[in-house]
């Protein structure tokens, strides 16, 4: 039932030349030292590389949890091709696509007719009509949110040379935006896939 200010680690920089002589640590103490002054209750961060764990641990920060990575494989072409195992491609598929609408049939469906798709760029935020409005609705609903207005995703998606997709839920009835999705195309692995990196969706279309 109280509002804490807290602190979120979206990317640590170090140049190549400077690499291995403490920079990251001392960058990381230095800066939730700052925090603490500006009554930062803590921070979270969420860092995937293995060789920035070294600096995290310096810099005291603890790993209460990890947060787990979910992937759905549409197809195994690409997959089985850069793995030289082509062959298996008719039966895998045949087995991944059998899967994949068994699973389709015992999803709880929802009316979809009075639903529509919107699509962004995340170039063009300020042209997506009751976004804050669905951010704001979307926060009561939950008891940890994080404020994701059109400032903060501004700020999150504007990194140099990065393209995002932002897909909007719509009602048809009352024009309200009721779920939205933030995806990238990124490859793993050298298979094409598709990133989601945010999925928000009111409680009664889940």
């Amino acid at each position: 039932g109280k509002t804490y200010k807290v602190g979120m680690v979206c990317d640590v920089m170090t140049g190549v030349k400077a690499r291995g002589k403490g920079v990251f640590t001392k960058l990381g103490i230095y800066s939730t030292e700052q925090l603490k002054k500006e009554g930062i209750a803590f921070s979270t961060g969420y860092p995937i590389r293995p060789e920035v764990i070294p600096g995290h641990k310096k810099a005291g920060w603890e790993f209460p949890f990890k947060i787990p990575m979910y992937g759905k494989f549409l197809k195994l072409d690409t997959f089985l091709r850069i793995r030289n195992k082509n062959f298996l491609k008719p039966v895998a598929n045949f087995i991944l696509h059998s899967y994949n609408g068994f699973m389709n049939l015992l999803s709880r469906k929802i009316d979809k007719s009075s639903l529509s798709t919107e699509y962004y760029s995340s170039f063009n935020i300020d042209n997506i009509k009751g976004l804050e409005n669905f951010i704001s609705e979307w926060i009561n609903e939950n008891v940890i949110a994080l404020n994701k207005n059109k400032d903060f995703l501004k700020w999150r998606l504007g990194a140099p040379n990065k393209s995002y997709h932002i897909i909007v839920l719509r009602n048809k009835l009352d024009d309200k935006i009721v779920g939205y999705t933030i995806i990238r195309e990124v490859e793993k692995e050298n298979v094409p896939c598709m990133g989601i990196l945010d999925f928000s969706l009111l409680n009664q279309y889940k």
